[in-house]
C-alpha cells in the first residue's frame, strides 16, 4: 500500500484542497502552484512478521503563498485535524484497511524557501492491514465508511450573473478543463501563444517556456462568463505588459499610457451601472499617479486617482457627476478594490471598499439630467480616454469581476472572502 497516496486521498476527502490548494505525492511542484500540500513516505517501523499489520510513516509538507505564513499555518492545522481521529476503514478498493493514524511530531515551522513561501511539516505513524499473504494472519475486514467530498467554491458559482470576469485562475466550475485564459506575445520575435489553465491555476510552466524569462504583452484576456466579453488589444504599443510578481503572472499597465484592453459592444456590458452595478478588482498598485483608470465605458468610470483616492465619474446629459474618497494611506501592494453604484437615481452615491472596508466619500458633485446613453459602449480595462487624456492604471490587475446588478451584502462578502483566500490579500 502507498501510504503517501492514501494520505492524499484522505485529505481530498476532507476538502483541504479547495480554494487554490493543490495535493501532491512524493514530489513538491515548483514553481507553481504556490499553495501545495505534499505527502511523502518516510519509512516507518518494521512490519509484524505474524499479523497482517504494517507500521508505515508519512510526512505532510504544507507550502503557502509568498509571505502567507498565517494562511499556511492554518492550512497545516486543517490537515492535522482532518487526519487525526479517522475511523478504521477499508481502503484501496477494499483490499487493505487503515487501522489507525497517530501523530508523531506536531506542526513544525521550517522557514521560508527561496521565493519567501512558508513551509510547515507534520509527521504521522500509521497502522495498516494489507491483504494477508503467506504466513501472516489476516484480521476480519470491517465495513467501509462512505464519504462525500466537499464542492470546490469558485466566485462565479458563489454569485452567478456576472457580465464579465477575468482572472489567471479558474472562476467557474463549468469551464472546460483547458480553458484558454489569455493570448500573450513575446517581444523577441512577435510570436504569440494561447495559455490556459493547469487545474484551477494559470499554466505558469507554459508561459515560462514561451517567454523564456522575458516580459510579454497581452493580446487577449478571455472572459470566463458565458457572455464571451473577451478583452483585446491588437496594436502592440497599446498592449499591457504581462510579467510576474512573487512568482505569479499578472497583467500590468503603465500609468499615464494608452494601454488598455477592450471588449466589443454587447448587450451584457452596455449600461453596466444602469439600475445598479458592482465591480471588484484584485490589483497590485505600483504607480499611483494622476488619473489611473480601472474600468470605463462611455458613461461611467472607476478610478484609482492621485493621492491615492478612489473616484467614480458619471457623464450625464445634463451635467457630469463625480464622487471621490480622501487619500488612502498604504494603498500599495495586493488589494481588493470594489465599487457598487446605481445610476438611475441622482440621489444614489457609489460605495467604495478596499479589502472589505468601506472608504467614506470626501467629495460629492452630483449630476443633473439623465445618464448618457452607452448602449454602443465598449467595456475597457486599464485605461480611459473619455475625459480627453490618457488615464492609464499604474500596476497589475490579477482579477476583475463585473456584475450588472448589486449583489446582496452577504454575496459581496463571499466574493471578497473567495478572492482573499486565493490571492492572500490583507
Amino acid at each position: 500500500m502507498d501510504s503517501a497516496a492514501l494520505f492524499k486521498q484522505l485529505l481530498e476527502t476532507a476538502g483541504v484542497n479547495v480554494n487554490g490548494w493543490g495535493l501532491f505525492v512524493s514530489k513538491e511542484p515548483d514553481p507553481a502552484p504556490h499553495r501545495a500540500i505534499t505527502c511523502f513516505n518516510t519509512g516507518g517501523l518494521q512490519p509484524s512478521p505474524k499479523w497482517s499489520l504494517d507500521f508505515p510513516s508519512v510526512q505532510i509538507r504544507v507550502r503557502g503563498f509568498p509571505n502567507g505564513y498565517q494562511e499556511s499555518r492554518a492550512k497545516a492545522e486543517e490537515c492535522k485535524t482532518a487526519l487525526l481521529g479517522i475511523d478504521p476503514q477499508d481502503v484501496n478498493g477494499g483490499i487493505d484497511r487503515l487501522v489507525s493514524v497517530i501523530i508523531r511530531t506536531d506542526i513544525a515551522d521550517i522557514g521560508f524557501d527561496q521565493t519567501n513561501r512558508p513551509i510547515h511539516t507534520i509527521n504521522f505513524n500509521l497502522i495498516t492491514q494489507p491483504k494477508a499473504d503467506g504466513y501472516r494472519i489476516a484480521i476480519p475486514p470491517i465495513a467501509a465508511t462512505t464519504f462525500t467530498p466537499p464542492t470546490v467554491q469558485y466566485p462565479l458559482d458563489v454569485v452567478p450573473g456576472a457580465a464579465a470576469a477575468y482572472s489567471t485562475r479558474r472562476l467557474a466550475s463549468g469551464l472546460a478543463g483547458n480553458f484558454g485564459v489569455n493570448n500573450i506575445k513575446r517581444a523577441s520575435d512577435g510570436q504569440n501563444i494561447g495559455v490556459g489553465l493547469s487545474g484551477d491555476d494559470y499554466d505558469t510552466a507554459a508561459a515560462d517556456t514561451f517567454l523564456g524569462g522575458s516580459q510579454g504583452t497581452v493580446i487577449v484576456w478571455s472572459d470566463q462568463t458565458p457572455n464571451s466579453n473577451n478583452l483585446a488589444k491588437l496594436l502592440a504599443p497599446n498592449q499591457p505588459a504581462f510579467n510576474k510578481i512573487g512568482g505569479i503572472y499578472r497583467t500590468v499597465w503603465g500609468a499615464g499610457t494608452d494601454q488598455s484592453l477592450k471588449a466589443t459592444s454587447k448587450p451584457s456590458i452596455s449600461g453596466i451601472f444602469y439600475g445598479g452595478g458592482f465591480a471588484m478588482f484584485v490589483v497590485d498598485v505600483e504607480n499611483v499617479g494622476s488619473g489611473n483608470s480601472l474600468l470605463s465605458n462611455n458613461s461611467y468610470n472607476l478610478f484609482l486617482y492621485s493621492g491615492p483616492g478612489i473616484w467614480f465619474i458619471q457623464k450625464g446629459a445634463g451635467g457630469d457627476g463625480s464622487w471621490g474618497t480622501g487619500n488612502i494611506s498604504g494603498l500599495t501592494g495586493l488589494h481588493i478594490i470594489d465599487v457598487q453604484y446605481d445610476s438611475t437615481s441622482s440621489a444614489s452615491q457609489p460605495v467604495f471598499s478596499v479589502d472589505g472596508v468601506v472608504i467614506p466619500l470626501s467629495t460629492v458633485n452630483g449630476y443633473s439630467g439623465t445618464p448618457t446613453d452607452d448602449s454602443t459602449s465598449q467595456l475597457e480595462i486599464g485605461n480611459s480616454t473619455i475625459m480627453g487624456n490618457s488615464w492609464g492604471f499604474g500596476g497589475g490587475i490579477f482579477e476583475a469581476l463585473v456584475y450588472p446588478m448589486i449583489p446582496t451584502s452577504s454575496d459581496i462578502s463571499a466574493l471578497r472572502a473567495n478572492a482573499k483566500a486565493y490571492w492572500n490579500t490583507p
